[in-house]
């Protein structure tokens, strides 16, 4: 189910998993620990996402749960892609899901805000 202005954002409604991999994390043990709790706490804001329908009071569970996720990584992409593959995929993500979430508790100017970010990452990837 998409949310509904489907002109602005479609969300993302996979969960998070964890890759065997070490080349899709950080060198930097630290980044990887933020990186898998900030995944968790995505997991559970996507349950509340994609079962809210409409409801505003899981609505706002799931936007307070994803801004916590973005609390954790923020400082972690400040600057852009750091070039890790699992942080730039969940980035993405979240910002896009962050927008949508907004975009469904009619908070416009705060979803242009998230699609922004969203924007300037994605160029800050190279794309």
């Amino acid at each position: 189910e998409a949310c509904t202005d489907v002109q602005s954002f479609l969300r993302f409604d996979q969960a998070m998993e964890i890759v065997d991999s070490p080349k899709a994390y950080s060198v930097n043990p630290m980044a990887n620990e933020v990186l898998l709790s900030a995944m968790i706490i995505w997991n559970m804001a996507v349950v509340y996402h994609c079962t809210s329908r409409g409801d505003r009071n899981k609505l706002t569970k799931s936007y307070a749960l994803y801004i916590k996720s973005w609390n954790l990584v923020e400082y972690l992409v400040y600057n852009g892609s750091n070039g890790n593959p699992m942080m730039d995929f969940f980035t993405q993500a979240l910002l896009n899901n962050l927008g949508c979430c907004c975009q469904e508790l009619d908070l416009h100017a705060e979803a242009q805000m998230w699609s922004d970010q969203l924007i300037s990452y994605a160029q800050s990837m190279g794309l």
